[in-house]
């Protein structure tokens, strides 16, 4: 185990006592985080649900002795209290271990379940301390191999899609973390007691992931923000609070005995809270609990999300290390992008701007189809990789920050670098995403002020001089912006981009690989399809200049050239495919 100072996130790790019971250590009891309920504020929320639905379930042993379970490669040894006590962690980030062993009721059959979870490598617990206030107590969070093994193993029929956590978050978030866990505690034993329970624990990150993607798809239908964010929130059951979104810390799906489906929001107060902010709260209806369990985490995490942040993410992880591999390019384009923000994230933080006047800005501009978004997010797992550390990373959609009302844009540009990007950075290194960033640093030398708006020309004045100023106080921020349109762009941001690289269509090697895996991917259900790869360099010539994604749509668009082919894919023959391909190039050439 190791121990985290939560005051000091540089504290180095120290031996623990293993084996001992630290249940019964009157110092520990004395220094457990007290979590005490106040007074509901509301009653919670009811929706309708299919009243099919049933409780998530695994399938893993359920009995009392272990069995062997495989898992891709590894085979473990599991009895039904393991299961439990692994799927029960892993619904949250962290989690104290006291907490879990009360809950078993057996101490001895929980060390032993305990023990075994970690020799296995499925568990990983460590001792954390408080150092203002001396408070300490035992963590244990899930590691990526007990995910996958809880992913990997969901009862199709009965899932819910409990989201399940891995890895352990920063040392200053891990005690209000493990907090959350004992708010649900509290509750779980009431609930029970009504004929209740709880059918899944959603936490704020998906929470606000969801709600973000959602009124990014809202916004595209709807046109105005205050309508999308609306919509989003009564179809969420969310809180809005001067044109933002308020998020709990904890949201638990409940279905009473009667088959009812309801929600209850719970929140954990701090120190922090200041009178309006617990207000703000109160109206959104949450279940808040006080005491002195948190740690500086909900002081910057509990801040309400823009609406201009489409998602946030922790990385490295396995989704953005996907999207790497998916994206096939030169090879050394790959390695001089990777090289790019593993210096702006290492050396550059080493010097003030003034030494090395280095924004820490890369460029991703060419045609759409190319992967740009996609290299984006798998170029920001690979930078964390190389530095080897937990990094930030948050999408924007500049979309957002475009208002037709006087000003609003600059406000809303001045905000997201001067505040909603700063605040992730003061807690860490940040990698942000700027999406079709020509919306925000519109080429000012190319727009007419008869037929546009000043407050364009001032939302790009903004932004360069928050870039300026994001680029001088936190220097452990990179930027990947996007764009199809180059042209578009405003000279003063080029300018203070380190690198641009100009992403054209794959050449003949990368047409190859992107037919030879997606032909590998269907003979894995059709295993005759492995004679089209004998065809597979007429193809690559057929698809010279055409993007990878319309390459990719126009092998999937060969599967539905006729009905009989649709209906049965194994018939598919390598002249089926030369004559999609041919007219989609034919379509290409004459569009352009």
């Amino acid at each position: 185990m190791g121990r985290y100072d939560f005051d000091d996130a540089r504290s180095q790790a120290a031996p623990s006592p293993s084996g001992s019971d630290r249940g019964g250590d009157p110092l520990r009891r004395d220094h457990e985080p007290q979590i005490r309920p106040l007074p509901d504020r509301v009653q919670p929320r009811t929706r309708d649900v299919d009243p099919g639905a049933r409780e998530h379930r695994l399938m893993l042993p359920s009995g009392l002795h272990r069995e062997s379970v495989r898992n891709e490669t590894r085979v473990y040894q599991l009895r039904g209290s393991e299961v439990d006590l692994l799927e029960r962690a892993a619904r949250f980030r962290a989690v104290f271990t006291d907490d879990l062993k009360h809950d078993t009721g057996n101490a001895g059959r929980f060390r032993d379940d305990l023990r075994s979870l970690k020799q296995q490598k499925l568990i990983e617990e460590r001792t954390v301390t408080r150092v203002r206030d001396g408070k300490v107590a035992d963590v244990v969070s899930v590691t990526r191999a007990g995910k996958a093994l809880l992913d990997h193993h969901r009862d199709p029929q009965h899932d819910l899609g409990q989201v399940y956590y891995a890895g352990w978050v920063k040392p200053a978030e891990v005690w209000h973390d493990a907090s959350l866990f004992r708010m649900y505690r509290e509750i779980e034993p009431k609930l029970e007691l009504e004929g209740s329970h709880v059918r899944r624990v959603v936490l704020d990150d998906e929470l606000k992931a969801r709600a973000y993607r959602a009124l990014h798809e809202a916004r595209k239908e709807q046109g105005t923000s205050d309508d999308a964010r609306s919509t989003v929130a009564v179809v969420q059951g969310l809180h809005v609070e001067e044109d933002r979104f308020v998020f709990p810390d904890v949201r638990l799906e409940i279905e009473d005995g009667d088959g009812t489906v309801r929600d209850i929001d719970l929140e954990l107060v701090t120190e922090h809270y200041h009178r309006g902010h617990v207000g703000g709260k109160a109206a959104a209806g949450f279940r808040m609990f006080g005491g002195s369990s948190s740690g500086r985490r909900h002081h910057s995490r509990s801040k309400v999300m823009t609406d201009s942040i489409i998602s946030t993410h922790n990385v490295p992880n396995d989704e953005f290390a996907n999207a790497w591999r998916s994206i096939k390019m030169d090879a050394a384009i790959k390695e001089r992008l990777v090289a790019q923000g593993v210096f702006a994230m290492v050396v550059r933080k080493k010097f003030s701007f003034e030494t090395v006047p280095s924004h820490g800005i890369v460029l991703l501009t060419g045609p759409p189809g190319n992967g740009k978004t996609t290299l984006a997010r798998g170029m920001a797992n690979e930078v964390a990789r190389m530095i080897r550390g937990k990094v930030r990373f948050i999408q924007i959609d500049p979309h957002a920050l475009a208002s037709s009302s006087l000003g609003k844009s600059q406000r809303e540009v001045t905000k997201l670098f001067h505040q909603t990007i700063p605040e992730h950075a003061n807690e860490g290194p940040c990698i942000v995403l700027l999406d079709e960033v020509e919306t925000i640093v519109a080429d000012r030398q190319r727009l007419s002020l008869e037929a546009n708006p000043i407050d364009v020309h001032r939302a790009t004045d903004a932004a360069l001089a928050g870039l300026d100023a994001l680029t001088r106080s936190h220097r452990n921020t990179l930027i990947i912006a996007t764009t199809n349109f180059e042209s578009a762009v405003d000279r003063a941001f080029l300018s203070r981009a380190d690198w641009i690289e100009r992403i054209g269509p794959p050449n003949a090697e990368a047409r190859t690989t992107i037919f030879n895996e997606m032909i590998d991917a269907f003979a894995n259900e059709w295993p005759n399809l492995v004679a089209l790869k004998k065809r597979v360099p007429k193809f690559v010539d057929l698809t010279d200049g055409l993007d990878g994604r319309r390459i990719r749509k126009a092998l999937l668009s060969a599967f539905a050239a006729k009905i009989e082919i649709a209906r049965d894919p194994a018939i598919l023959t390598a002249e089926h495919v030369i004559a999609t391909l041919t007219a989609v190039a034919a379509d290409a050439k004459e569009a352009a």
